[in-house]
């Protein structure tokens, strides 16, 4: 496993992280001070954002379930809820909101399925979900 986002584990193979983003911002906010350069007030840890590029091949046997694996993705944006997202090391990575994912296919096939397609995750770093909205989410499931 190269990372785990919620329900998908991102491996080699069928979903394939190929690229990734990271960053930070640490926000200050600036005052006008009269004969001085501004004075800037901190305003604690900002936004941390990460963004995945990953690929698969529908019609390679290696590569299948790799759509099954987007369309898990797609459940788990929609929902609004964390997702608990770790490195292959072991490293928690802490909860993400997934924010976006952006799905380009290329070189189609007779019924229109897609021979490579790439994804691009994108992620907001959040607090951990409250115990409601993940029973709510596994709650759909069962």
């Amino acid at each position: 496993m190269l990372y785990s986002l919620g329900p998908v584990e991102l491996r080699l193979a069928p979903l394939n992280p190929t690229r990734t983003q990271n960053s930070a911002r640490y926000p200050f906010a600036e005052h006008d001070v009269l004969g001085a350069p501004p004075a800037y007030e901190d305003m604690g840890d900002g936004e941390r954002k990460f963004s995945l590029s990953c690929i698969t091949f529908p019609n390679d046997d290696l590569f299948a379930g790799g759509l099954t694996s987007i369309a898990a993705l797609e459940v788990a944006r929609s929902s609004a809820v964390p997702q608990l997202f770790l490195r292959g090391d072991g490293l928690l990575l802490g909860f993400y909101l997934i924010e976006g994912l952006r799905e380009t296919g290329e070189t189609l096939d007779w019924v229109g399925v897609p021979g490579a397609v790439e994804l691009e995750i994108d992620l907001l770093r959040s607090d951990a979900p409250f115990a409601d909205s993940i029973f709510n989410l596994f709650g759909g499931a069962l």
